[in-house]
Formats: C-alpha cells, sequence, structure tokens
C-alpha cells in the first residue's frame, strides 16, 4: 500500500529534525574540553555540551549539558547559544520555554546563520511558541542550508516544505536536491525522506536498490524508522 510521504515527512522532520551538530569529538578529549571551558574558552564549553548530550566520552547528562551551552553561550559563542535554545524548545531536562528560546536562537542566526536558523525555522514550520509562518520559515531554512557546512536540519526543513507545498510551490526537484545535501552532512532525515521519494516514485524514477541505500544511511545517522524501512524493503 502506498505510503503517505508528507505525513511521514512531517513525521519524521518532527522527530528527527532536532539533535546535535555533527562534530568529530574524540572521546579522550573530554577532560581537555571541560578544562578549556572552565579557563573560559566559550567554544570549548559548546563542546563539551554536545559531548554531556550525546554521551562522548562521559554519561549522557542534559543538566550538564545545559549548564556547558549556557556558559558557552555567555562567554559569547553564538554556537552554545543556537545549542541553548535546542534544549528549551525540546525541553531536555527543563522546562519548555519558547520566548527565551527564540531569544538564544535568534542571537545565534543574526549572527552564524546555521543552528539558530534551522531551529527557529522549525519554530514557524510547526507554529511552536511563535503564529505559524510557513514563508518565514522556507526563508530560515533556506539560510541555514546555505550557510552551514556540516548542520543538514536547515537543508532537511527545505527540503519538506517543497515536498509539501506549505508556503511554497510544491517543487519535487528543490526538495530532493535539499534532502541530498541534508543527507551528505549527516543528518538522518534528509537521507530518510530521500529514500521514501525513490521507494514511491515520487519527483523521481522508482528505484527500489537506491531507496534501500538511503535507508541505511538514515539508520547510520541515527534515525530507528531509517533501520526499520531499511529491514522491510525488498529489492
Amino acid at each position: 500500500m502506498r505510503k503517505e510521504l508528507v505525513y511521514i515527512g512531517f513525521i519524521i522532520g518532527l522527530i528527527g529534525f532536532t539533535g546535535c551538530q555533527k562534530l568529530d569529538l574524540k572521546p579522550h578529549e573530554f577532560m581537555a574540553h571541560t578544562q578549556a571551558c572552565d579557563a573560559g574558552d566559550g567554544k570549548e564549553c559548546y563542546y563539551t555540551g554536545l559531548m554531556y548530550e550525546q554521551g562522548i566520552g562521559v554519561r549522557k547528562n542534559n543538566y550538564r549539558a545545559r549548564k556547558a551551552y549556557s556558559s558557552g553561550c555567555k562567554l559569547g559563542n553564538t554556537s552554545a547559544c543556537a545549542q541553548l535554545g535546542n534544549v528549551y524548545v525540546e525541553g531536555k531536562g527543563v522546562r519548555r520555554n519558547y520566548r527565551y528560546a527564540k531569544t538564544l536562537l535568534l542571537k545565534s542566526c543574526d549572527v552564524n546563520a546555521t543552528q539558530g536558523c534551522a531551529t527557529l525555522g522549525k519554530m514557524y514550520m510547526y507554529g511552536k511558541g511563535v503564529r505559524q509562518n510557513f514563508q518565514r520559515a522556507q526563508q530560515l531554512f533556506a539560510v541555514s542550508c546555505e550557510n552551514s557546512g556540516n548542520d543538514g536540519r536547515g537543508c532537511s526543513g527545505l527540503g519538506l516544505l517543497y515536498l509539501s507545498g506549505q508556503g511554497v510551490t510544491r517543487n519535487y526537484e528543490i526538495a530532493y536536491d535539499a534532502f541530498k545535501r541534508s543527507c551528505e552532512r549527516g543528518d538522518g532525515t534528509g537521507c530518510y525522506n530521500i529514500a521514501t521519494m525513490l521507494e514511491e516514485g515520487v519527483g523521481r524514477k522508482q528505484d527500489k536498490s537506491t531507496a534501500k541505500e538511503f535507508y541505511r544511511k538514515a539508520c547510520i545517522a541515527g534515525l530507528k524508522e531509517g533501520c526499520l524501512d531499511f529491514k522491510r524493503i525488498e529489492i
């Protein structure tokens, strides 16, 4: 039976579009990052927060991650501000606070146009803490997608909008390209939605073999739905 692509895309977007930027952090360097953070290096506080949030070299601890991000943001690191905004959007170990999150994300988006813009776009896309505005979401996703080197979340959001045609004219070619860029940056959402488009033949010739490969990539990126569909699909 044909899957409802847009419905799946948005559900996956809601679950998988959050998370952390993909950086090559080494478990054995955890103490060095924390010591540098304690010495007043905002970027190192950001790295420390990511390691606590992802459990790299240390047991996962959302409280300590939030404290590290907060320290980094106060020291002027906008990536830390953006990740702290994500924490308050998702309510990770803290009560959700969209107003405070928006302030933090705007600070990041205005400066480096990466994580902050992507998460702000998500808030406008789903109407979380702001009035739902697909046009504004498209603008923020586009800026993030064009300016982020290793964060695929903005491209994922852009692809979802063009896939569904909400706030923009539906364009499967743009959607596919955005998902591809997202997948190449390690975002499982982009890989998953490419796989779904290929499996269903939406905007592309049906290709179950390549679809299975993209489900595998989504699985490797940590998206459990990708793992399930990789096992399910028959070539």
